[in-house]
């Protein structure tokens, strides 16, 4: 395991396997929609698209065909709290990929004409997440459930935000937050310690050190309730969510656990009870999400709307289960071992050892090995996941979205 950091503050960490010829990249910049002032909702992710349309070294064309014709891919995303842009590649071209990536990050052209084509990509794009039920409910929700936080600001933007930006906007978001002090690599794979380390030097030293963010604030607000968004549409669509603790907080081993048995996979209680014995959905699934300043428990199901009464009526119903009865030891320790197996499986691929790596440094958590992860699920207690569900699967904790006829 490396871990070191240049002189202008740039980050860098990576765990060498010496299994297979895969190595995965990734540069994460501290910046997202969550850092974004009303005004400018969607500017992140703007920038994301727009560096793709050329640099100093390469056009457009140029950076799809660099590792594409290598075999490799490369891709980028923008959450509420970070960018990220990622590679991977056969060890051999990690050279290239490094090389694509730092000018990508710190050589973007940003013209003018590039900026007006793909504003109307991103418009495209919001255009489409409105087109669609499934995406344009979680806006819907997380807007309503955060209130006026900036958690609850769409990542797209807006087409108000997106077409009052300005390429000047856009250049000194990229001057002020793609800098040294910002930015973090991590590496996973089949690659030489010795040979990274004097790579990613040259590449990335005279990055300047750039202009820390300042902190996203903790959510006061809490929504709760309903709300129902009025479409002609085949299916009835919810989203329900209830407010957890940060990324920081000691419960969130426990309740990742307890979100598991709820609502993750064929196996779960949700889907077992509302798809396999009662028929009243296709798709229904819990998720949770941790950001560093709070953190969201949460049901989506999408149901034909005769049944949208009676599904939203069971999934509370599973919510108060869980509440007054909580895991049996037998399906405690079946979902341990299934998170266990879950993050071994996903150690096999350089691709997710990436962005386990790049998560402890993204909430500047000590590195945790598998072995030692795997022992951290193995000392969650019973009495902790219960203790979770009783605080915070509480129904009367709800905002509950429904979109549909």
């Amino acid at each position: 395991m490396i871990d070191f950091k240049l002189e202008n503050g740039f980050r860098v960490i990576g765990e060498e396997t010496s299994v297979g010829h895969s190595v995965s990249i990734g540069v994460w910049i501290k910046q997202g929609s969550a850092h974004e002032e009303p005004r400018r909702m969607g500017i992140s992710h703007l920038l994301e698209h727009l560096v793709f349309k050329g640099t100093d070294k390469r056009n457009g064309r140029e950076i799809a065909l660099s590792l594409e014709a290598l075999g490799g891919t490369l891709d980028a995303y923008t959450t509420r709290e970070h960018t990220c842009y990622y590679a991977n590649v056969l060890d051999d071209d990690i050279d290239v990929a490094l090389d694509v990536l730092a000018d990508l990050v710190l050589s973007p052209q940003l013209r003018a004409t590039d900026f007006e084509l793909e504003r109307k990509v991103v418009l495209e794009e919001v255009r489409g997440i409105n087109d669609t039920p499934d995406d344009f409910i979680f806006d819907e929700h997380a807007k309503g459930f955060w209130g006026d936080h900036s958690y609850g600001y769409p990542i797209v933007g807006t087409p108000d935000t997106i077409s009052a930006m300005s390429i000047e906007d856009v250049r000194s978001l990229h001057r002020e937050r793609y800098g040294g002090t910002n930015l973090l690599l991590a590496c996973s794979g089949n690659f030489d310690q010795d040979r990274l380390i004097d790579r990613v030097t040259e590449l990335f030293v005279a990055a300047p050190k750039g202009k820390a963010n300042s902190e996203i604030a903790y959510p006061t607000e809490m929504i709760t309730g309903q709300k129902h968004l009025q479409r002609d549409i085949s299916q009835t669509h919810f989203v329900l969510g209830s407010r957890i603790p940060d990324q920081a907080d000691p419960d969130r081993n426990a309740l990742i656990l307890a979100c598991e048995f709820f609502g993750v996979g064929m196996s779960s209680r949700l889907f077992q009870n509302i798809r396999e014995e009662l028929g009243l959905a296709y798709t229904v699934f819990a998720f949770n999400s941790f950001y560093s300043r709070g953190g969201m428990l949460g049901v989506y199901a999408a149901t034909e709307p005769g049944s949208a009464d009676s599904t939203l009526e069971v999934i509370i119903d599973e919510y108060y289960r869980i509440v007054s009865k909580g895991l049996t030891k037998q399906e405690f320790e079946r979902t341990k071992n299934q998170i266990k197996g879950k993050t071994i499986l996903s150690s096999q691929s350089t691709d997710d050892r990436l962005m386990r790596i790049g998560s402890f440094a993204l909430r500047q958590e000590e590195y945790e090995s598998l072995e030692e992860t795997l022992k951290v699920i193995d000392n969650i207690q019973l009495d902790e996941v219960q203790r979770v569900c009783q605080q915070f699967f509480n129904p009367e904790d709800l905002y509950v979205v429904k979109l549909g006829p």
